[in-house]
């Protein structure tokens, strides 16, 4: 299984890894300044969750 699968899979099934969190997708790749973050996710407080992969 390759990286970006890996992303995919969590990025569309967020409930499955991370249960009760109440996680929904902002955006994959996400460009933040000078950096590109994996996955990016609100959770259900507002708050920004950066996932590397």
């Amino acid at each position: 299984m390759l990286e970006k699968d890996i992303e995919n899979l969590i990025a569309r099934y967020p409930e499955e890894f991370f249960p009760d969190e109440g996680f929904k997708l902002k955006g994959q790749q996400v460009q933040i300044g000078k950096l590109v973050a994996d996955i990016v996710f609100i959770d259900r407080k507002g708050r920004g969750i950066i996932v590397e992969v």
